[in-house]
């Protein structure tokens, strides 16, 4: 087996004693958390008769979002002909140890029941943890965790929380310690990373958004990335947005773009819109959100996400055409609109229809992008550049209206849009007390950490107005 290096603050993860039953893996973003985790419960599958349950409040799909990074450690270890890999569990051939992949919420409801009966638990990992608000449902899970004579682990994976969340107040407030806590307490050992500990593993344009981040707001750089807890704020505007991974969103849903514009002092605000009308659900994803955008900027970070988003083109039942990272099927998308015959395994009639396709593709943005009405200009450009921009539904009182109109709706934001998180948690009414001292809220949200929470508005109440969805 290959030998792979951590930061030193990894190695109570690595090290396995009976005394410690809890390791918490806490954090900012970037701080490779998953990389040494992977590697760590890989190795362990060595050891026999180690049932390893893996789980996230959400999980439609394992094979698409955790397993490919498990793979990668398998290749990187060196280690391929040792493991059996299905689409719920990765199979260790030389011990017979496993780990399992299994969402504790699904469209059939909670499997809590199910889970904690699975037989043999030696360990359960609880990733995203941040996620998992029910304090009792991790106890129920945990209880089940009881194999006699086995390392028993329970591992806590998260971005921090804020300080509402019952793992800081059980796991830190409670006990006395700070977020950045490194050490042992008890049965409990806490691993504090950051970016900074992974910062050669980071690419340069990353590492730009950080510092752009830490140099313009320090609240959120230091809950974003340097994984400190916060306060949460009060009167938040919405509470029952969920997220989810890119990766785990239906595939071909209908999609469209909506865009909230800056100004110098206001970050300008896109995403990517799509609607499941069988479950009514609306998903965003972040595409920006960066303070001094020009429409040519604008234009050009579209035409980025437009050709960079999976979209299948051809599906046969057997085979796909898919266009994903301005590849397709793996080709380089301009190499194949100047010769289709790159793509093999195809007639030449199926290449030149996709050919027409993706031509259309790189010339035009035929979606739908809605702006806000308050740029005209912007909008102009935008058409003038062949992209489908049109305006954003405003009014007197659109404002309040439209926020209800959100509420009546599933959303799901992906969990690679970190400042719509963000945003979520700070995003409020303002509050009053009454002449009796009792504090109660006013109905418009105060005009603050709202740019992404308007451009996902736009990008649904536009639509729901017009009859569209």
């Amino acid at each position: 087996m290959a030998d792979v290096k951590y930061s030193k603050k990894y190695q109570p993860l690595f090290k396995v004693s009976k005394k410690i039953r809890y390791k918490h893996m806490a954090g900012g973003r970037g701080s490779g958390k998953s990389h040494a985790l992977a590697t760590y419960l890989l190795r362990e599958t060595y050891k026999p008769n180690e049932v390893i349950l893996y789980t996230r409040w959400t999980m439609t799909s394992a094979k698409d979002s955790i397993i490919p990074e498990f793979i990668e450690k398998i290749e990187l270890l060196e280690v391929d002909a040792d493991f059996e890999i299905t689409t719920e569990q990765i199979i260790n051939k030389v011990t017979g140890s496993r780990i399992l992949f299994k969402g504790i919420n699904t469209s059939a409801g909670n499997q809590t029941a199910k889970l904690k009966s699975i037989n043999g638990l030696t360990k359960f990992v609880l990733d995203e943890a941040e996620e998992l608000v029910d304090e009792t449902i991790f106890d129920k899970i945990d209880a089940s965790i009881r194999v006699k004579n086995a390392n028993n682990e329970v591992i806590l994976v998260y971005n921090a929380p804020y300080k509402t969340h019952w793992i800081y107040k059980r796991f830190y407030e409670k006990r006395g310690y700070t977020d950045v806590f490194n050490g042992i307490h008890n049965d409990t050992a806490y691993i504090y990373t950051t970016y900074l500990d992974n910062i050669d593993n980071l690419s340069d344009s990353y590492l730009n958004i950080v510092e752009e981040c830490k140099n313009t707001d320090t609240e959120k750089y230091n809950h974003v990335y340097l994984g400190r807890f916060a306060s949460r704020a009060k009167g938040l505007v919405y509470n029952h947005w969920k997220h989810i991974r890119e990766s785990e969103i239906p595939s071909n849903l209908p999609m469209w773009y909506a865009i909230d514009f800056g100004f110098s002092n206001s970050h300008n605000a896109m995403v990517r819109c799509m609607w499941d009308a069988d479950n009514k659900t609306i998903y965003y994803h972040e595409i920006d959100y960066t303070t001094g955008r020009q429409p040519k900027d604008i234009a050009t970070l579209l035409r980025e996400d437009w050709l960079s988003k999976k979209t299948v083109i051809y599906d046969d039942g057997n085979r796909q055409i898919i266009i994903k990272d301005k590849k397709v099927n793996g080709v380089n998308i301009y190499d194949f609109v100047n010769n289709p015959t790159l793509l093999t395994g195809f007639d030449t009639q199926i290449q030149a229809i996709c050919q027409q396709i993706i031509t259309k593709m790189i010339k035009s943005i035929d979606v739908e992008v809605i702006c806000d009405a308050a740029r005209p200009e912007a909008i102009a450009y935008l058409r003038e550049n062949d992209i489908n921009a049109t305006s954003c539904i405003k009014g007197s009182g659109s404002v309040k209206a439209q926020i209800e109109m959100m509420k009546d709706v599933r959303i799901f934001y992906t969990v690679e849009s970190i400042n719509i998180a963000y945003e979520l948690g700070k995003y409020a009414y303002p509050t009053k007390k009454d002449v009796n001292g009792a504090e109660y809220t006013l109905d418009d949200p105060i005009k603050m950490y709202d740019d992404l929470m308007d451009a996902c508005r736009y990008g649904y109440c536009t639509p729901k107005l017009c009859n569209l969805i």
